[in-house]
């Protein structure tokens, strides 16, 4: 049996992410630099629902304990937790500098929210209002990822400048228990239940573990 392919039209620039609704395998989500975030019901190929952003849209994210809300992120610095059932924001908070090129939804803790923006990355704990809770250097010349650990909300690793550098850092410390430089590097994906990411290499895949 060949796989089928679904098309779904509608943005007009480029796609710059996209996330399953971890409660409906029927919705996806979507971002992109026409400065839009879409909501799209794949079983009927429709969009039903838009949002419209102030600059290019760069991350959007699910949370499995929040269903009806979505985290949106600018490339202007700005991240938005929207309802969807009012389709209006109910939390903005912004990095104060750009680009703003990633930005996640810890899925231990749905009070946690981070991104990278220029140099540095930003965490912010919602329940204490828009201002962020740490704020750090991570990448000198650029931070272009930001990834939640899995299985810990005191763990993130970020990617960047100088080229190809993968960093994880300890919420409240200043320890950095990987810092790593690959000659090249792509995606950076967290395992969902232990303290083991990998990132893609040159006809390589580099698995790191981390401890607590």
């Amino acid at each position: 049996r060949q796989p089928s392919v679904q098309t779904l039209k509608g943005h007009t620039s480029y796609v710059n992410a996209c996330a399953y609704d971890p409660s409906d395998s029927h919705r996806l989500a979507t971002i992109s630099d026409d400065r839009t975030c879409r909501l799209w019901d794949i079983s009927a190929g429709q969009c039903i629902m838009q949002l419209s952003l102030s600059s290019a849209g760069m991350a959007v994210c699910w949370h499995p304990a929040e269903p009806l809300k979505l985290l949106v992120a600018e490339r202007r610095g700005l991240l938005r937790v929207y309802d969807l059932m009012s389709q209006k924001p109910i939390l903005s908070m912004e990095t104060g500098q750009g680009p703003l090129l990633d930005a996640d939804w810890c899925s231990s803790n749905n009070l946690l929210a981070g991104a990278v923006a220029g140099g540095s990355a930003f965490v912010w704990d919602m329940s204490r209002g828009s201002e962020p809770e740490e704020l750090r250097v991570v990448h000198a010349d650029g931070a272009t990822r930001f990834r939640w650990c899995t299985v810990s909300d005191r763990m993130f690793a970020t990617m960047g400048c100088p080229p190809h550098q993968i960093k994880v850092h300890a919420l409240g410390s200043q320890k950095v228990p990987v810092s790593h430089s690959l000659p090249v590097a792509g995606g950076l994906s967290w395992f969902p239940r232990l303290p083991l990411f990998a990132v893609g290499g040159d006809q390589e895949i580099h698995v790191w573990e981390c401890g607590f």
